[in-house]
């Protein structure tokens, strides 16, 4: 029995073998054969607008969607546009996808300022988030409770803080007032 599923395993071996090297080569052979009758296809290009917002508009992106621009194409181009909204675009397509991956990633790390602002930003809360839960007091950590809407703890550090600097002990009393009549 085993000398029989033996033998059926070389002779579908024998046979499978050149039928597969035969596929690859015809496919081998078509690759080469198609670049003589087929022309390249022409790049696509579209000039690229914005709208009031600073985004690329709906009258540039219906018209790339026209022409046949891929998905990635078009949030390259959305992202030149939020990136650069003070430059207007003739965008091509047409681009292998390691060179768009390329323009993708150099339009991601040459951030606008706004952006690196927004990092700072969420930085600066990180920080007085940590520094409330180490029980610091600061003016700027009640400040930061009183946007994050927690106005009894805001009025609990104001309270501190007017006991902790008599100095500005009215100062402090006002904010409290005013954090209870509203």
């Amino acid at each position: 029995m085993k000398l029989i599923k033996l033998i059926f395993a070389i002779l579908f071996l024998i046979i499978t073998t050149p039928i597969i090297l035969l596929l690859s080569l015809i496919m081998w052979f078509y690759e080469r054969i198609k670049r003589f009758f087929v022309k390249p296809k022409q790049p696509l290009e579209v000039k690229v607008f914005k709208d009031e917002n600073g985004a690329l508009s709906a009258k540039s992106l219906q018209e790339m969607k026209r022409l046949g621009f891929s998905k990635f194409e078009i949030n390259v181009a959305k992202n030149l546009i939020q990136t650069h909204p003070e430059q207007e675009f003739t965008f091509s397509s047409g681009g292998s996808s390691e060179e768009l991956e390329a323009i993708f990633s150099a339009l991601k790390e040459a951030r606008p300022e706004r952006e690196q602002l927004k990092d700072e930003q969420k930085l600066k809360e990180l920080t007085l988030q940590q520094q409330y839960l180490k029980g610091e007091i600061s003016e700027e950590i009640a400040v930061w409770l009183f946007n994050q809407g927690r106005i009894e703890e805001t009025i609990e550090m104001f309270q501190v803080l007017a006991e902790s600097f008599p100095a500005r002990k009215p100062y402090y009393e006002t904010q409290i007032q005013v954090l209870t009549s509203s």
